[in-house]
């Protein structure tokens, strides 16, 4: 049984990572900054959603500004993780804020990566919105 659940968490892993090319092919452009707003398929676990924006993020050009924000849903839960590359920092961009200001000041992490969650899981689509106007204000 264990030897089972480790195979199963391996392949939603593989899942969850298997579209970060495609994603990272279709950043939008908000104000000279690539963004990459999505939600990871249902059920994905903590640890994949943050490797799954990270995976995003190292796939687009590190000398272009990006901003990759991954929302789930769990439990009747809502959670997001937000990457941003070296660029995007020195143009005054921070994971942590950009978390903050979906959860309305919770939340936090590094300001390369950070994590919020706990709102209901209705709210996913809107912290993505979120994160793309704090983006676009900035």
């Amino acid at each position: 049984l264990r030897d089972a659940e480790k195979e199963l968490e391996k392949l939603r892993a593989q899942l969850v990572l298997g579209g970060a090319g495609a994603l990272a092919g279709q950043a939008k452009d908000v104000r000279g900054v690539a963004y990459v707003g999505t939600e990871a398929p249902e059920g994905a676990a903590g640890n994949d959603v943050r490797t799954l924006a990270q995976e995003i993020r190292g796939k687009i050009d590190p000398a272009r500004p990006a901003v990759v924000a991954v929302a789930a849903r769990a439990n009747g839960k809502a959670s997001l993780v937000v990457a941003v590359n070296g660029a995007a920092r020195s143009r005054g961009l921070a994971a942590n804020d950009l978390v903050k200001a979906a959860f309305s000041g919770r939340g936090g992490g590094s300001p390369d990566l950070a994590q919020g969650g706990g709102l209901p899981a209705a709210e996913a689509p809107n912290l993505l919105l979120t994160v793309e106007k704090t983006i676009a204000d900035t």
